[in-house]
C-alpha cells in the first residue's frame, strides 16, 4: 500500500453511518455513499489493496456536491482534492470490516495514485439500499433544483 502522510487517530470518528448506495462497483464496490444519523452524507472512495486490508478515503459530502457529481457536472476528483470539512480520512478495513490504520489527512497529502483522473465524472447508475428488505436496487437520486425556479418552470421543463 502507498504510505500516507496524517494524523494517526486511535479510532474512527464516524459512528453509526448507514449505508445509502453502491455509486460505483465492479467486483466489489469502489464509491459508496453513507449518511449519518444527523442526515450528513460521507463518501467512501477505495484507493488500495494489500493482502490483508482494502484502504478507503472517506469524507463529508453536501448534498449540492452529491448532487452535481451525480449529475456530471463535477467530477470525482475535485471532491477529493476540496472537500467541505477541509480534510478526509483514510482508513484500512479488513475482512471482518475492522476498521484499522485511521488517519486525518489533508488533500494536499494524498498520494498522486489515489487520485482519481481529472475527468471523473460520474457515468452510472447507482445502486440504492432497501433498508427493509436490505437488498440493493436501482432507484433515481433526488436532484436539487435552483430556488429560483417555481413549479411552472420544473413542469414546462418536464413535459416539453
Amino acid at each position: 500500500m502507498e504510505s500516507i502522510q496524517g494524523i494517526n487517530l486511535t479510532q474512527f470518528p464516524l459512528k453509526n453511518l448507514s449505508k445509502v448506495a453502491e455509486l460505483i462497483y465492479f467486483d466489489g464496490p469502489l464509491l459508496s455513499l453513507f449518511e449519518s444519523p444527523n442526515k450528513d452524507n460521507y463518501l467512501y472512495y477505495w484507493c488500495d489493496v494489500d493482502n490483508n486490508y482494502n484502504r478507503w478515503l472517506v469524507f463529508r459530502i453536501n448534498t449540492r456536491d452529491l448532487n452535481l457529481y451525480l449529475t456530471g457536472q463535477v467530477p470525482l476528483q475535485k471532491l477529493l482534492l476540496y472537500p467541505i470539512d477541509g480534510f478526509l480520512y483514510a482508513v484500512d478495513i479488513d475482512n471482518d470490516i475492522q476498521y484499522c490504520n485511521i488517519f486525518l489527512l489533508y488533500p494536499e497529502k494524498l498520494p498522486e495514485l489515489y487520485l482519481p483522473d481529472e475527468d471523473s465524472f460520474y457515468e452510472f447508475e447507482p445502486l440504492f439500499l432497501d433498508t427493509q428488505n436490505g437488498v440493493e436496487k436501482q432507484k433515481s437520486q433526488p436532484i436539487l433544483v435552483d430556488k429560483k425556479w417555481i413549479l411552472e418552470d420544473i413542469l414546462q421543463l418536464a413535459y416539453n
